[in-house]
């Protein structure tokens, strides 16, 4: 991906309970130079289960990124547990994937 140029990025989360789940879901990019870029606003999702959602967006890569390796970082955490107990500081997972960014052409 060119810096200046237009990436193709997405995330998910799906609810592999039993039980309906509130998950706030917060998707963004660090940059080899470590400028970040939120790709999404944190955004709360309420799952029943085996329900799942995935966020895809077309991203401008800022013209003062970085070029190397970037990385997108999906995290999620449990906000609420229907008829269960309150969340916990377990109740959190996180996953990533990189893109190469290079000079602009």
């Amino acid at each position: 991906m060119a810096v200046g140029g237009v990436a193709e990025l997405g995330s998910g989360v799906t609810n592999t309970s039993n039980t309906t789940l509130s998950v706030l879901l917060d998707t963004y990019v660090v940059y080899a130079d470590g400028l970040r870029q939120q790709v999404f606003p944190p955004t709360l999702y309420t799952l029943d289960p085996g329900e799942g959602v995935v966020q895809v967006a077309f991203v401008l890569v800022p013209r003062e990124a970085g070029v190397g390796t970037a990385v997108l970082h999906a995290e999620g955490r449990v906000t609420n547990v229907e008829g269960g107990p309150p969340p916990s500081a377990d109740r959190f997972d996180s996953d990533s994937d990189t893109f190469q960014v290079v000079p602009a052409p």
